[in-house]
């Protein structure tokens, strides 16, 4: 332990969070050393990078839209391909995101799945006993499966950090919170590269929260960094990018061939995207969404996105991955679901995400049924050709005032859930997450922002009108669980953030910035 803290003290790194001695494995001085190698190569990049994200947000609020970037044309234009991909990431047909920290792990190899996605932002609390036990429990799942007794391969498993907006506060080093992106990606990597090798395998990511070829670049410099200096092989590291954000959308072709060494795929993220739209274009009137399920059912821009993905992906023999499914629990809607997965393989996915182990089966079934070979990379629809409007045209729906008090009950709902330390994966029955609630909550400051916006029955849309939804909705929270369990929940915490988040003039870019500080 001396050790330790003598290290910590020589490299100026300060560990605020609980120390349990089940960390210290994780912990090490050389992994910290990586981390702080990480931190004092790439934050300052990083901090340029997220003020460039900035810069182009006003230049939107001005009118100036996103669209295909001329500078990159030859890249778009030109006649290449990504790097070989390992054999066994070649068919993902299905896949399963789940939280970082589920506490059952083996219990999901007998799911009829090709890989895991584990998730450290869109479905975890990120307090720093929930972020440390989830790397722990990665970490012994992995080295518990590389012990001889076990003959069976490890599932192939992707890993997802928080992205780049976000810090881990819980560790200070030169006194600045160290990136949660590197923290995340770090500590997986260092402490389980050499057992996921032995198994076959490499350390794979699933990269979000990407606004743009930059940001790609940027993993690129780190996963060549990390091969430097662990003396790794080519192809230890592998990648995906989620698509879920305006620029991104642009710039498929970009991020690809930035990352073209350790690159085998994007993913459609179609809730993020929505989300991005709302915050991107959320000073401009022309730009009001309605309901957040009739932007899912009716939104063009989906459908133009998912075939310009999959088309993009097989141009450059990279798989294409459908966005996550957030179908509701239960089998009633089981026909719909079937349809879901059918009208993605047709589209020229080669593989689906799903949150519901429920409906892993059913996704197999379809994409079997229609691709019967590993994937369609094969298959590139050179007809489909998307004008930059395209991905900007707004749905058409009402608002309505049902929709607004669903924003604001399953907002509040999913705040208390996660200042409270839980995963609140699911709430009043359905699948709300991370990516969910920042729809909702940035809607309600769009409509209430737009002296135009007005409910389909011609209220107008006013703080005071959200003020009195929420204080129904407490009020219904406290009748539900009786006066005793609402002292101990932390609702009036809960609403304290949602209202921080609905009257500051200026939008907060992620609901996490705000709700972070009230974790321990």
């Amino acid at each position: 332990m001396k050790l330790l803290i003598d290290f910590l003290e020589e490299e100026k790194i300060r560990l605020t969070g609980k120390q349990h001695s089940t960390f210290q494995a994780l912990l090490s001085p050389r992994a910290l050393e990586f981390l702080v190698k990480l931190h004092r190569r790439f934050n300052a990049r990083r901090k340029e990078l997220l003020a460039k994200r900035e810069d182009r947000q006003k230049e939107t609020s001005f009118g100036i839209m996103p669209g295909f970037l001329s500078e990159t044309k030859h890249v778009r234009e030109g006649e290449w391909e990504i790097g070989p991909v390992p054999l066994h990431l070649l068919e993902r047909k299905v896949e399963v995101a789940i939280s970082a920290s589920s506490p059952k792990l083996e219990a999901l190899e007998a799911v009829n799945a090709d890989t895991l996605m584990l998730s450290f932002e869109s479905i975890c609390s990120l307090t720093w006993e929930n972020v440390m036990n989830s790397h722990l429990k990665l970490y012994n799942y992995i080295s518990n499966r590389i012990d001889a007794q076990h003959e069976e391969q490890l599932p192939v498993i992707f890993v997802s950090p928080r992205g780049w907006h976000l810090t881990e506060k819980h560790m200070i080093i030169d006194g600045e919170e160290i990136s949660a992106s590197l923290f995340d990606y770090g500590l997986y990597l260092y402490n389980n590269i050499h057992a996921l090798r032995q198994n076959g395998q490499g350390a794979y990511f699933t990269l979000p929260k990407i606004e743009g070829y930059m940001e790609a670049s940027l993993w690129n410099e780190v996963f060549e960094f990390t091969e430097e200096v662990l003396h790794l092989p080519k192809g230890s590291i592998k990648a995906q990018v989620i698509i879920e954000t305006v620029h991104a959308a642009y710039q498929m072709h970009e991020i690809l061939y930035e990352l073209s060494d350790y690159a085998c795929g994007l993913q459609l993220g179609i809730h993020d995207y929505i989300f991005s739209f709302i915050k991107k274009f959320r000073h401009l009137p022309e730009f009001i969404l309605p309901d957040r399920v009739a932007v899912v059912k009716n939104a063009s821009f989906i459908s133009v996105l998912a075939q310009l993905l999959v088309k993009t992906c097989h141009t450059r023999n990279a798989l294409a991955i459908a966005s996550e499914n957030k179908f509701l629990p239960g089998m009633e809607n089981l026909e719909e679901v079937k349809k879901t997965f059918e009208k993605e393989v047709k589209l020229g996915f080669d593989g689906t995400c799903v949150s519901d182990l429920t409906f892993v089966d059913v996704a197999r079934e379809q994409f079997e049924r229609f691709m019967p070979h590993f994937n369609q990379v094969l298959r590139v629809n050179g007809e489909f050709k998307v004008q930059e409007n395209e991905l900007l045209t707004v749905p058409e729906g009402s608002i309505t005032r049902n929709g607004m008090q669903e924003n604001i009950e399953c907002t509040l709902k999913f705040l208390e859930a996660w200042i409270s330390g839980n995963a609140a994966e699911s709430i009043s029955d359905k699948h709300w997450d991370v990516s969910m609630v920042e729809i909702a909550r940035s809607q309600i400051w769009q409509w209430i922002q737009c002296p135009h916006a007005r409910l389909d029955d011609g209220t107008a849309i006013t703080y005071e009108l959200y003020k009195a939804m929420l204080l129904s909705q407490l009020r219904k929270i406290k009748e539900e669980i009786g006066e005793s369990g609402y002292n101990k929940a932390k609702f009036e915490e809960a609403a304290d953030i949602f209202d921080i988040l609905i009257t500051s003039d200026n939008f907060h870019e992620f609901f996490i910035q705000v709700a972070y500080k009230y974790l321990p």
